[in-house]
């Protein structure tokens, strides 16, 4: 029997895969998700009011009464060191996207970051890779 050059069906299902997960994101990027994701994070943290609501619609924390914003970071810094205490131990219970998550959260609450990012320009591979080299370590191009 001659060797057959069909891709094996696991190959098609993780193509098709990433295929859906591009096209998920694409479609989040477009619809403005981030904001609800923004506002899903926040409830634990806080009650909903309409200054939350507000600093949300602007991605702006400072709109947030400063006591209650204060109390928020509190509560977040306790989840963090929790979950910090998980990962150290390598418990089952630790979550890196939960962890990810509210380290973002605690950069936009303290107006460190802005929640809704512009995408940025790629750039070219030089520049990219020429952040990460050591100094006495460039080879000169013929």
């Amino acid at each position: 029997m001659p060797p057959s050059f069909d891709r094996p069906a696991s190959q098609i299902r993780l193509e098709a895969a990433a295929r859906s997960y591009v096209a998920a994101r694409r479609r989040v990027a477009a619809d403005g998700s981030a904001r609800h994701q923004l506002a899903a994070l926040l409830r634990p943290f806080a009650a909903p009011s309409a200054t939350l609501d507000a600093a949300v619609a602007a991605d702006d924390p400072s709109l947030i009464p400063e006591g209650q914003r204060q109390e928020m970071l509190s509560h977040l810094a306790a989840e963090l060191r929790h979950l910090a205490r998980l990962a150290r131990r390598g418990d089952r219970a630790y979550d890196i996207n939960r962890h990810l998550k509210a380290k973002r959260l605690a950069r936009w609450l303290g107006g460190a970051e802005r929640w809704l990012r512009s995408p940025a320009a790629p750039g070219s591979g030089r520049a990219a890779n020429a952040r990460f080299r050591r100094a006495g370590r460039c080879r000169s191009m013929p």
